[in-house]
């Protein structure tokens, strides 16, 4: 299962925290060894195979440790076996033990509450449904015997509850559970209506009931002076029902209503057309984990999505033999997404339409907290009678991402008989160790610019090729400067970074005080204060900050002490966005290192002085005569300090110099007087970051690889 084991690695890599900080003392199973690997395994069982269901095969082995008991629960004078992966969730799921502690004191969770929850939901949400035998189900259906309350009018006929309704009522507040005492026959009359008729439905226990409930819920009483004869199940629901919406069972009428209704329930569409079912093992799992479903984004209606297989089973082969399909390329990545790397792979259907290259987009989504409104390209993605028709796969989008997205959701299915190129972006001069494993999902990998190829070239034994990304402004929105709430009259450096994009790597801070620096603020009459000099400001245009966060309270707080300094904290379309870069002055990147730069690029074609520390991505296109590099030092990139980076990796980036950036800032405004320097940048950046330049280097690479997919028959 080397497929397995390899999803395995890239979780561990993925999700460390959730798993490293599990504890011996945390297990009820005193048995357990605390090794690293012994913890990683019990959080795949119970929660990586649940959040990467592709993977959620269970061997043989792990569903006989996974049932062994490990000890009892006590239920009012009944005990019944404590199993292992019951155990396992209530180290993981302290929400779960939390939520069933405050009956408790607060100091301890009520153990036969969260059994309640662990066969209502659990057993679904981690996957564990192979785990419901028919001797748990017969364990589970075992009554429990209450001695019954003397009542002075009880209700005759009603059963003991069993094991499992009463772990249910175990779940319920103090309330309701006094409102259903199951030691009075009226009590658990009510909590038999409510388990059947509410309960079933929430928590879909209707698979561990058993036929004898069945038969009790379809048997006929004979009700009232009607005589009419009803089933159980439809005295129960209408037992809860508002009186006012009952019929009266004393008419004809009224009993021919509710029969009406229960042959209603009865159907196939029906609420309680379980009762007809036979009780089926392995119980089936409710359809609650769709990983496609979850890459669904519900802002742009029926987009086409990656659609694959879902299976319990991993597939068997890491690079399968190529399949015949017609030569191109299916385009995958955030085609919707408002990002940077969204617009990576909008340009490269750009440069594939210069090139006049066959290719197909398949849209993937990066997550929730990113908007996905860009939708250049959904009438190509919609109107696509394929997905991956094509035989060539570019994954336009972090080796990481395409890892976690993909691979990890969708298993080998994804890459099975393509030829897979990774068009990967990265910040850094060295590749994490770590993630060396990645490399093993694709043939070849793409640079987008020439310090990720020498960073690819010294990190993998795996063809990679300079493919410099595109850049176009076609679609800018000249909007002037009151649009923004702008100072009109003053010359505006503008700097735009993602506040989630790793601050450290974005170093807003140095633009702040390099522009300080350049414009110092002039001291005031008034006590305490600082006077505002005019004509030059600092907008500083930042996404996804976080109101209560406190890097960001402590920024926000930075900036107000300013009041030359602006910060734009919304959401604009990328012509918007554009829009901006367009009406300020010149543009600053302080950053300790850049895959490529975008924005610098953007910029640059509009004209506008970059002011840049001259280090990684841009680097290669900061033309010494027409932007303004700034100098730097190298240092280590400290463990925590950037994702998936470790000390052993050895990383470096540029601390830019402060003092440096404060000149080529000065300098910046005076190349902007210069009416023919803003013409020679433009002419320079459309010949440089052209689609077309683009297509042509793609399309040179793809005639060497039609070569090597003729070899292997992999052409239609």
């Amino acid at each position: 299962m080397r497929e397995l084991a390899l999803a395995k690695y890239f979780a561990s890599l993925l999700h460390p925290s959730d798993w490293m900080s599990l504890h011996k003392q945390d297990i009820a199973d005193p048995n357990l060894a605390s090794s690293l690997n012994e913890r990683f395994e019990s959080w795949w069982l119970v929660k990586g195979r649940a959040q990467y269901p592709y993977w959620s095969y269970l061997s043989e082995d792990e569903k006989a440790w996974l049932s062994e008991s490990v000890g009892e629960l006590n239920l009012h004078k009944h005990r019944i076996p404590l199993s292992r992966a019951l155990s396992l969730i209530t180290s993981f799921r302290a929400d779960v033990t939390a939520k069933f502690s405050e009956r408790q004191g607060g100091n301890s969770y009520d153990p036969n509450a969260v059994a309640g929850w662990y066969f209502s939901s659990g057993v679904y949400e981690h996957l564990f449904s192979e785990l419901i035998t028919l001797e748990t189900i017969r364990e589970l259906d075992r009554p429990i015997l209450f001695e019954t309350k003397e009542e002075t009018d009880p209700v005759v006929g009603v059963p003991q509850v069993s094991v499992l309704m009463y772990l249910v009522w175990c779940m319920l507040e103090k309330s309701m559970q006094d409102q259903m005492d199951l030691h009075q026959t009226k009590g658990r009359y009510y909590f038999l209506a409510w388990f059947f008729t509410n309960a079933l439905k929430v928590f879909k226990l209707d698979r561990l009931i058993t036929s004898r409930w069945k038969l009790w819920l379809q048997e006929r009483l004979i009700i009232g002076s009607s005589k009419a004869t009803i089933p159980r199940f439809a005295m129960l629901a209408y037992s809860l029902s508002k009186p006012a919406d009952r019929p009266n069972l004393e008419t004809p009428l009224g009993a021919k209503q509710l029969l009406d209704w229960s042959e209603l329930q009865l159907g196939a569409k029906g609420s309680w057309h379980w009762l007809l079912e036979p009780s089926l093992l392995p119980i089936k799992l409710p359809k609650i984990f769709d990983p496609l479903k979850h890459d669904e984004d519900a802002n742009v209606g029926q987009a086409a999505h990656l659609e694959t297989k879902s299976t319990t089973k991993p597939a068997s082969k890491i690079a399968p033999k190529i399949v015949p399909r017609p030569f191109g390329l299916n385009l995958i990545g955030f085609a919707y997404g408002e990002l940077g790397i969204g617009e990576d792979i909008r340009m490269a259907v750009a440069a594939c339409e210069a090139a006049k290259i066959p290719y197909q987009i398949v849209n993937i989504s990066p997550g929730d907290d990113v908007r996905q409104n860009d939708l250049t390209l959904k009438e190509r993605i919609e109107g696509a009678k394929e997905q991956t028709r094509y035989a060539i796969n570019v994954f336009i989008m972090p080796g990481f991402d395409m890892v976690s997205r993909l691979f990890l959701r969708h298993g080998n299915e994804v890459f099975d008989g393509y030829y897979n190129i990774g068009w990967w972006p990265w910040e850094l001069s060295v590749w994490p160790k770590a993630w060396d494993k990645a490399f093993d999902l694709v043939d070849e990998v793409w640079a987008g610019s020439q310090f990720s190829f020498d960073m690819y070239q010294a990190s993998t034994k795996k063809p990679s090729c300079l493919m410099p990304l595109a850049v176009s402004v076609q679609n800018v929105k000249t909007l002037d400067r009151k649009h923004f709430k702008l100072a009109e009259d003053s010359y505006l450096f503008l700097y735009i970074f993602d506040f989630n994009s790793h601050l450290k790597r974005k170093n807003p801070e140095a633009a702040i005080e390099a522009f300080q620096k350049a414009f110092p603020l002039k001291p005031s009459k008034t006590k305490g204060k600082a006077s505002t000099p005019a004509k030059v400001g600092l907008v500083l245009k930042i996404m996804n900050a976080k109101p209560k966060d406190p890097a960001w309270l402590a920024f926000e707080k930075r900036c107000a002490e300013d009041g030359r300094i602006q910060i734009i904290n919304q959401t604009l379309d990328r012509e918007e966005i554009l829009g901006l870069i367009q009406t300020c002055d010149a543009y600053v990147s302080p950053h300790r290192a850049e895959g490529f730069g975008r924005t610098l690029a953007e910029a640059m074609l509009l004209g506008k002085p970059v002011i840049a520390t001259n280090y990684s991505g841009n680097a290669f296109y900061m033309e010494a005569k027409l932007t303004l590099p700034v100098d730097y030092e190298l240092v280590p990139v400290k463990e925590g300090d950037y994702h998936f980076v470790k000390d052993e990796d050895q990383a470096v980036w540029a601390e830019p110099s402060i003092d440096h950036m404060a000149k080529q800032m000065i300098a910046a405004i005076k190349k902007t007087q210069d009416k023919v320097y803003a013409k020679n940048l433009k002419d320079w950046a459309q010949e440089q970051f052209a689609p077309a330049r683009t297509g042509k280097i793609i399309k040179k690479r793809l005639t060497a690889i039609k070569v090597i997919l003729r070899k292997q028959d992999a052409l239609s």
